[in-house]
């Protein structure tokens, strides 16, 4: 008789940052919000930077925050948080 196996973990959907560049607007929002919705079941948020100036340093980046103590829990850039992108996003979530 065979033993099921365990199910395997969930890698998720994870695309390298060609692909996203590839990916129209719609598809790209999409994809964020996936990401986001992984997130909240991991009981973390994700929060995009502010920025509205496309040269700003961390314009268009993420990061990663604690939704019960608003802690950050992944970023790039740990004095100002952020620095992520979605592809980044995405391995933080399905591989940890």
């Amino acid at each position: 008789m065979n033993t099921p196996l365990p199910p395997a973990k969930h890698t998720g959907d994870i695309r390298t940052a060609a692909q996203l560049k590839a990916m129209t607007p719609a598809q790209l929002k999409g994809y964020e919000i996936k990401l986001r919705r992984a997130a909240a079941r991991q009981g973390l948020m994700l929060q995009k930077h502010r920025a509205r100036d496309p040269y700003h340093l961390l314009y268009g980046t993420y990061q990663l925050v604690d939704a019960s103590t608003n802690d950050v829990v992944w970023a790039a850039d740990h004095e100002q948080g952020y620095g992520l992108d979605l592809s980044e996003v995405a391995q933080c979530l399905w591989t940890r």
